[in-house]
């Protein structure tokens, strides 16, 4: 089966994000966690690379692949606005990788028995939510401090509010794993 390659543009996407398959394959793309294994340098050359591009002094025998390669590189690693290199574990990238290790914690019989257990996981997932969200936040537009405390301290205060409504309702319906399941996931889906 060969994959063609569309020819290479910065200001129209990769896929057809009109069709499902191509907005799916657009979403893998931006959250594919092999882009977290790129250096620094890696992530410089794909910048360089896209910025000779730009200004048509491309070296010979680059292909549209490596510059749609170098423009995901740079999709995901650099901050649109600032430019800067946006640390591994707060790229999109990481988002799911980090995510298939909290929300299995949340959901451990172990946690949903134990307040202490669930006031950690369910804060700890919020504040990983709030700096991957920091990390990629629109900087050309600054939000206020008190505006992000505000949303930060909501969400958590949420998510631990149903986690510890979970942890109090498993005790109260101690045979229904449907409860045990479902509210955890509920609590998170919440904040």
């Amino acid at each position: 089966m060969s994959s063609s390659v569309p020819p290479f543009s910065l200001t129209k996407p990769r896929y057809d994000l009109r069709t499902f398959v191509g907005r799916a394959k657009h979403f893998y793309q931006a959250t594919n966690p092999f882009t977290l294994l790129a250096s620094e340098q890696e992530i410089h050359d794909a910048c360089a690379l896209l910025d000779h591009y730009k200004n048509n002094t491309l070296p010979e025998g680059v292909t549209d692949a490596q510059l749609w390669d170098a423009l995901n590189l740079k999709h995901s690693a650099v901050h649109p606005d600032t430019e800067e290199i946006i640390p591994r574990p707060f790229r999109f990238a990481a988002f799911p990788v980090a995510n298939v290790l909290i929300v299995p914690v949340m959901l451990l019989p172990s946690t949903i028995a134990s307040v202490p257990r669930t006031i950690a996981i369910h804060w700890l997932n919020q504040s990983f939510n709030a700096a991957v969200n920091y990390a990629n936040r629109n900087a050309s537009h600054p939000t206020p401090t008190s505006v992000l405390l505000q949303g930060y301290a909501g969400a958590v205060t949420t998510s631990i509010s149903i986690g510890l409504s979970a942890t109090f309702l498993s005790r109260r319906f101690h045979g229904s794993l449907l409860v045990r399941a479902l509210l955890p996931l509920l609590a998170s889906v919440g904040a």
